[in-house]
């Protein structure tokens, strides 16, 4: 890795916003404060005696008490009554309620942690599902920085370029999104490699990706595969594919499999001094069973995914840059982002499937929604 290079990824991963993905609220004896928290585990460590003993002295373990968990937009009620070690679990929003009952009230929590991990799958299931709805950091599904979101974009750059024979190519993606006035960044890594005839291709892409909130970490492993036919010389070309993705995040407390299905198709109109083309796709994805550190998970997220785009190309020298306008919309299962729009461009040579040599490409894209707004830089060498 140059030295270049390194200093770009250090500055992209550098922590610059102390804003809390998770927020607690305490109420004691008629009195509220609040603390804010990047991670799952110093969620968990905050509301231990110690830690609240140390918000509220003179605290005791038999005093009442209130703890309003907002996590990652999801609202989550803890109480417990006065001379009381039980802990009473209230999420309105899937209509859960249990109680624990320990020793202490420390005990009560660990209780609950293990119930979440053993006995309450479906609770567990329900509470992933609904982040996918209200978060908009959530790592499986709901945003475009979300596995699904990315799977997405991969599904479609495929679908949508003429594969080149007997490649082999990386790519790199950074990307940048504001959130409720949070950066939002990711990095992302797919190897490429297709193989066939000139009109026929088959193609397998392995995306590796990290992304980063507000310190928290989270990473994707995904693999592609497809098939691409070619008709009336790039003219028209059907791209099938078939991909699977992991993604998984300690700090956030999420994460999962997807498995997706999709159609796309690209129509090029050739003029004298300019392409127009439009593509378009149709894809299906859904969460699949997982257990990780012996919890099992399966939110049952289900959605549909139509996405449009309209293309203008130009030559350039012996180079070709293109305009693009996209549209994304997604149905089933309810999710925090359901629709949004993707303006960009990018130079690079023309793909000639007879051609052996290597090809350079680059783009840029501004993504625009009522709720998520950000940048991507892409660029790919590929060896023929």
């Amino acid at each position: 890795m140059s030295l270049g290079l390194l200093i770009v990824l250090l500055c992209f991963f550098s922590r610059n916003s102390l804003a809390a993905l998770f927020n607690v609220t305490y109420t004691i004896n008629g009195q509220s404060m609040q603390q804010g928290h990047s991670n799952v585990d110093s969620v968990f460590d905050g509301i231990k005696t110690a830690n609240i003993q140390a918000l509220f002295p003179g605290y005791a373990d038999s005093d009442a008490i209130s703890i309003l968990l907002d996590f990652r937009g999801l609202p989550i009620l803890l109480t417990s009554a006065t001379s009381s070690s039980t802990l009473n679990l209230n999420i309105a929003a899937i209509g859960l309620t249990q109680n624990f009952e320990g020793a202490t009230r420390d005990e009560s929590m660990a209780l609950l942690k293990s119930w979440l991990k053993k006995d309450g799958g479906s609770a567990l299931n329900a509470i992933l599902k609904k982040l996918a709805e209200v978060s908009p950091f959530d790592p499986l599904a709901g945003n475009p920085q979300s596995l699904m979101g990315k799977m997405v974009g991969y599904d479609y750059q495929l679908g949508t370029t003429v594969m080149p024979t007997n490649s082999l190519g990386i790519d790199m993606q950074f990307r940048q999104f504001d959130v409720n006035g949070e950066d939002s960044k990711s990095m992302t890594i797919p190897l490429n490699y297709s193989v066939g005839l000139e009109k026929w291709k088959f193609f397998l892409n392995l995306p590796l990706s990290l992304s980063d909130v507000a310190g928290s970490k989270t990473y994707d492993l995904g693999m592609i595969a497809g098939t691409q036919i070619q008709l009336f010389k790039q003219a028209w070309i059907i791209t099938g594919t078939w991909g699977t993705g992991l993604t998984g995040s300690e700090d956030l407390g999420g994460g999962g499999r997807l498995n997706s299905t999709t159609l796309s198709s690209k129509l090029t109109f050739r003029f004298k001094k300019f392409k127009l083309g439009m593509g378009n796709m149709l894809g299906s994805y859904q969460s699949q069973k997982i257990e990780i550190q012996g919890i099992r998970s399966d939110p049952g997220i289900k959605n549909t995914v139509v996405r449009n785009g309209l293309f203008f190309s130009k030559p350039l020298k012996n180079f070709e840059w293109d305009v693009f306008v996209l549209d994304t919309r997604y149905s089933g299962s309810p999710l925090y982002m359901d629709q949004y729009n993707e303006l960009g461009c990018s130079i690079g040579p023309a793909v000639k499937t007879k051609s052996k040599r290597n090809v350079f490409r680059a783009g840029v894209s501004y993504l625009t929604s009522n709720k998520i707004k950000g940048l991507s830089f892409n660029m790919g060498f590929g060896f023929q």
